[in-house]
C-alpha cells in the first residue's frame, strides 16, 4: 500500500491502482512506497502544462535508481518494468 499526501488530504494506493493530483508552478511533489525485492513498478506522470520528470530513489541513501524525462507522450515521463 502507498500513502500518499495529494492537495492535502492523505490517501492509500494499492497496487495496480493510479491516482490524480495537482502540482503547482515551481513546485515538485514527492511520495513514497515500500516493495520488495521481485517487485516491479511503474510510474507514469503526464502534464499539458509542463515538462514532467521523474526520480526513483532508494530509501536510506538517496541512491538514483531510475530517472526519465520524456519516455512517456509528448513531455511526460515514464518509468517502466522497474524491478
Amino acid at each position: 500500500m502507498l500513502n500518499i499526501e495529494i492537495d492535502g488530504k492523505a490517501i492509500q494506493i494499492a497496487p495496480g491502482s493510479t491516482t490524480q493530483g495537482t502540482i503547482r508552478a515551481r513546485r515538485s511533489a514527492a511520495w513514497g512506497f515500500h516493495g520488495c525485492a521481485g517487485d516491479v513498478v511503474t510510474i507514469q506522470a503526464e502534464s499539458d502544462d509542463f515538462d514532467v520528470y521523474l526520480e526513483l530513489y532508494r530509501s536510506g541513501d538517496q541512491t538514483v535508481l531510475a530517472a526519465d524525462d520524456n519516455s512517456g507522450r509528448s513531455s511526460d515521463a515514464a518509468i517502466t518494468a522497474f524491478v
